[in-house]
């Protein structure tokens, strides 16, 4: 509640300021307040059009409402005007997850630009496996892993990539990893 004051203190003091709003956002929406962070954010665009986080965050909100066409819509315009955007093209590609071979270009492009980043390398390698291409799959995984070596759903989807390549020995010890520092994770 203090941070909501001072932001509020901040944004009576400077209301078109889009760091401002895309904070405030982020408060509403950690309350589960949607629609008030996404009015701010979208007040945020329009202040701003080519604020990044700002951008990120609702495509992020719209991506969890199930508003994918709408969330890709707030990417693609941001990388209208800046094309080689990583963080944007990784956030166009996990939205076009629901269409492999269109998520694959733009997932492929933002770990070109910034290969030490986790989530592009975990949503290429779950793209090659819905495409059929497990060795592709297995090998993003691994380095998604050597990134963020206890992340579950990223071990859990390398067992899946040496299933499928017939590898049941490796999968199985995967998984035994995964149980064994996670025995919660179904």
């Amino acid at each position: 509640s203090e941070a909501e004051d001072l932001l509020d203190q901040a944004l009576t003091a400077a209301p078109e300021d889009a760091d401002l709003l895309t904070s405030r956002a982020g408060l509403y929406s950690s309350r589960g307040e949607n629609d008030r962070a996404e009015e701010m954010l979208r007040q945020a665009v329009a202040i701003d059009a080519f604020h990044l986080q700002a951008r990120l965050r609702l495509t992020e909100l719209l991506e969890r409402g199930g508003r994918l066409e709408e969330a890709a819509e707030v990417i693609e315009d941001l990388l209208k005007a800046n094309p080689g955007q990583p963080e944007a093209l990784a956030a166009l590609g996990r939205v076009r997850l629901v269409d492999p071979q269109a998520a694959r270009p733009y997932l492929e492009e933002a770990v070109r630009l910034n290969p030490g980043r986790f989530e592009p390398l975990f949503n290429l390698g779950l793209c090659h496996l819905q495409l059929g291409q497990p060795e592709k799959g297995e090998a993003s995984l691994r380095r998604a892993l050597d990134l963020r070596p206890g992340h579950p759903l990223c071990r859990n989807n390398l067992a899946i990539a040496l299933t499928m390549q017939g590898r049941l020995d490796e999968a199985e010890a995967d998984l035994r990893i995964l149980i064994a520092e996670n025995p919660e994770f179904v």
